[in-house]
């Protein structure tokens, strides 16, 4: 435990123990008892033990109207001239070990009570916070009578304000103990005081040694044991009487203002955790000292240089220590506004210390309301041109596979928070075509910060498979465009965000087919001169028949007839594969698709009226193939065979008879010959 003292009262430290950042000489044993003194009987003196400051006091009386005592002690006339005992609400009898006690002085005191002072001990110009007590020393007014030792002084705190036997209050929590490390006393005089009724010495306890104690609900307790040091420093007959400047305490409540209202409403909870503190200043900042330099205040490693306290659970905070002067005034509650939140009743709220204030009186400051800002986020999905579509910038539809469509993604901060991790996903872009691009509204870095506009950019590539299902990718069906939904998802202090937007692209789907039909072959029949031309009834004309699809998606459907000349129409025989299949149809699928040509063959008889008429009239045998699907139009395709006539007259005369009617021989004039002619 480091003592500093400054025996003279200079200002300056002139002695120590324990601490090693001065070089001093070392308090010593002065009344010979065999424990340490520290000598404060010189007007101004003062020493910082274990962070605690006992210091000559500025006189307050009894007439100010903000004198308490809280604690009075007498000797009880034994042989040991020693007083001790601690503040306590008991009465007659009192408890053995606390009956040197004047009850009707001594009670049992509110943390918030304690008035909490500013004081720069150790001459660094910094004026910490500490909690003031006062002793007034009532001994006799000749030298050395005016003296005292201060040789035990213990602070505890329990929420317990029933305390009445020592061993009780020293199973409580302690918070301060002057000899902890080490036995010291601590010598006192009233030869400087101005009489009985004023204070004589000051001890000052560092306001972070009650950490977060309530201060509405903490009892604090103070045991003293005075006159122990010798015989020159014992009790003279007088008494002596601990007081406190008169305090009040602040008690508020934090809530979440739902509605942004800046009325605690039915139903909006208490909001814990938030950090409130007096700005003594009214600087608009909590004051402290950073010890480790990292920029935030750690309670019990900073030191603070203005009450404040961090709400409960149901939002309620307390403060104490707040003393009451001869004239009124106001302090400033304000509150470190907690990410994810806006002030809704104001910068700080105000609260009147009455000079009539009861000392340990609960002043009740206006409700603090903060409002939960909500993220948001908007995400617009466009197409503003399909690359090698047709139309105006390709609009008017995607209509050969690898045409790309273009997408332009605008994300925006709609929302009332920073957003971090932004991710744009769309599951039917191609792989690594997403880029962002400048910002539309912001600064590209890695924050959507509120009213910022992200923009994005990607492709994708049209397929085959889309534009044959005519875009059936999506509940509704085939409806003649790509559907496809992209996602934002980014995270803010208040949880995940996300939105959704789809754009349509549209196809542009153009069914077409081609039919060809030629000769193969013709087979020559029983004609006279075995040609291979079509010029006898018998003849066979082969034909070779193809359906190709021309247009840009897959067809159904698919038929191929047969006609020749005015007969009736049969089917094309299609060439297989082995398998049933077409032999062009390559994936078996059933479908003619884009670039497939389906194959197929048909025969034809030659007639003789086909010989006769000529072709019907124009020299050739007309033959129509015509092919079908269910998305297209027929169409069709004549191959003509000339027909080649030949005409051959043969005479043929044979006698019939001679001279029939007489001796069958040509031996007479007039004989008849009979001839047959073909």
């Amino acid at each position: 435990m480091a003592i500093l003292v400054d025996q003279d009262g200079d200002g300056n430290f002139d002695k120590e123990r324990d601490d090693d950042t001065v070089t001093l000489p070392v308090i010593t044993d002065d009344t010979a008892d065999g424990i340490d003194d520290v000598d404060l009987t010189t007007a101004g003196s003062k020493a910082i033990i274990d962070g605690a400051v006992f210091l000559d006091a500025v006189n307050i009386g009894a007439g100010t109207g903000n004198y308490n005592t809280f604690l009075a002690i007498q000797d009880d006339n034994d042989d040991d001239s020693i007083e001790e005992g601690f503040n306590s609400n008991d009465t007659n009898p009192l408890d053995g070990s606390n009956d040197e006690i004047d009850q009707s002085k001594t009670e049992t005191i509110l943390l918030g009570s304690i008035p909490v002072t500013f004081f720069d001990a150790d001459g660094d110009g910094i004026e910490e916070a500490y909690y003031e007590f006062r002793v007034d020393l009532n001994e006799s007014n000749a030298t050395p009578d005016t003296q005292i030792s201060l040789d035990e002084f213990e602070l505890y705190a329990s929420s317990d304000n029933s305390i009445k036997d020592l061993t009780t209050l020293r199973s409580e929590e302690l918070i301060y103990d002057m000899d902890a490390n080490g036995e010291v006393s601590v010598l006192l005089s009233e030869a400087n005081s101005s009489g009985s009724g004023n204070d004589d010495y000051s001890v000052l306890i560092p306001v972070e040694k009650f950490g977060d104690a309530d201060p509405a609900t903490t009892y604090v307790y103070l045991y003293v044991k005075m006159g122990a040091a010798g015989e020159d420093w014992g009790v003279q007959g007088g008494f002596e009487e601990w007081n406190l400047q008169n305090a009040a305490i602040v008690q508020g409540a934090k809530f979440e203002d739902t509605d942004g209202d800046g009325v605690r409403d039915e139903g909006e909870d208490g909001l814990g955790g938030v950090f409130i503190f007096a700005d003594l200043d009214e600087d608009g900042e909590f004051d402290y000292i950073d010890a480790n330099e990292n920029g935030v205040f750690d309670p019990g490693t900073d030191t603070a240089l203005e009450q404040w306290d961090i709400t409960n659970a149901d939002g309620t905070y307390s403060m104490g220590g707040f003393g009451i002067n001869d004239t009124s005034y106001t302090v400033q509650i304000r509150e470190i506004v907690p990410d994810g939140y806006l002030r809704t009743t104001g910068d700080f709220e105000t609260v009147l210390i009455s000079s009539q204030t009861d000392s340990g009186e609960i002043i009740q400051v206006d409700p603090i309301g903060n409002k939960p800002l909500q993220p948001s986020i908007d995400l617009v999905k466009e197409v503003p041109q399909i690359i090698d579509g047709s139309g105006l910038n390709g609009l008017g539809g995607a209509d050969d596979a690898g045409d790309q469509v273009v997408y332009l993604f605008t994300v925006t901060n709609d929302g009332e928070l920073d957003l971090t991790d932004v991710e744009l996903t769309d599951p039917n872009i191609d792989a690594d075509s997403l880029v962002r691009l400048a910002d539309v509204i912001g600064d590209n870095d890695d924050i959507l910060e509120v009213g910022e506009k992200w923009a994005y950019t990607a492709v994708h590539t049209v397929t085959q498979d889309e534009l044959d299902s005519n875009g059936d990718d999506s509940p509704d069906g085939p409806d003649g465009d790509i559907d496809n939904t992209a996602t934002v998802v980014a995270q803010s202090s208040a949880g995940q965000v996300s939105a959704s937007d789809n754009e349509d692209a549209p196809l542009l789907q153009i069914p077409g087919i081609e039919v060809l039909k030629t000769v193969s072959s013709v087979e020559d029949g029983a004609d006279y001169d075995a040609t291979g031309q079509v010029d006898s009834a018998g003849d066979v004309i082969n034909y070779s028949l193809t359906i190709a699809n021309t247009g840009n998606y897959a067809l159904s459907g698919v038929t191929m007839t047969d006609k020749v000349e005015a007969y009736a129409t049969v089917d094309a025989t299609p060439v297989e594969d082995g398998s049933g299949n077409n032999i062009g149809d390559l994936d078996q699928d059933g479908l003619l698709d884009v670039n497939e040509i389906w194959e197929y063959t048909a025969s034809y008889t030659v007639t003789q009226e086909d010989i006769d008429s000529n072709g019907f009239g124009d020299g050739t045998i007309d033959n129509i193939a015509t092919g079908d699907t269910n998305e297209t139009q027929p169409e069709t395709d004549v191959a003509e065979v000339p027909v080649v006539q030949v005409p051959v007259l043969g005479i043929s005369k044979a006698v019939v008879s001679v001279d029939a009617e007489g001796d069958n021989v040509l031996n007479a004039a007039g004989d008849v010959i009979e001839y047959s002619v073909t």
